[in-house]
Formats: C-alpha cells, sequence, structure tokens
C-alpha cells in the first residue's frame, strides 16, 4: 500500500458519496491506496451508506466506535 486516507465520519450522508468519489480520485495517483474511517453513531443514514460503498469497494475500511472517545460535548 502506498497512501491510506482516513478520517472521521457522523451525520454526513450527504455529503459523503461526493467526498467518496473524492477520495478515489486522490488514492488513484498511488500505486494502491486504503480508506480508513471511523464512524460514531450518527442520526442519519451515514452507516447504510458505508456499507454499501464497502460492498463496491474493498479500499475501505471502518471502524464503528461503540463508546464516546471524547468527553467533550458539543453544547448548543
Amino acid at each position: 500500500m502506498n497512501c491510506c486516507i482516513c478520517g472521521p465520519v457522523k451525520n454526513c450522508a450527504s455529503f459523503l458519496p461526493k467526498v467518496l468519489e473524492n477520495i478515489e480520485k486522490i488514492g488513484s495517483i498511488f500505486n494502491d491506496y486504503k480508506i480508513v474511517l471511523f464512524y460514531d453513531k450518527s442520526q442519519d443514514n451515514t452507516l447504510d451508506l458505508l456499507k454499501k460503498y464497502q460492498i463496491n469497494n474493498s479500499k475501505l475500511i471502518f471502524y464503528i466506535n461503540e463508546k464516546p472517545v471524547s468527553y467533550f460535548v458539543l453544547i448548543e
């Protein structure tokens, strides 16, 4: 593997297809690449989209965070 593209995902279903398309473009300039994403529980269908994408692109590896990694909370 020549490149590893990593990042977090949460509540980004509406943006995820375009982001993954752009990641594929970046990955295409390398001989090989992996996409590693860390999913936090979302209130949209982000997880469903990741699962569907992974069926068609084995370069995606994603981890589901079962418990909060940070104790900081966004106060609205």
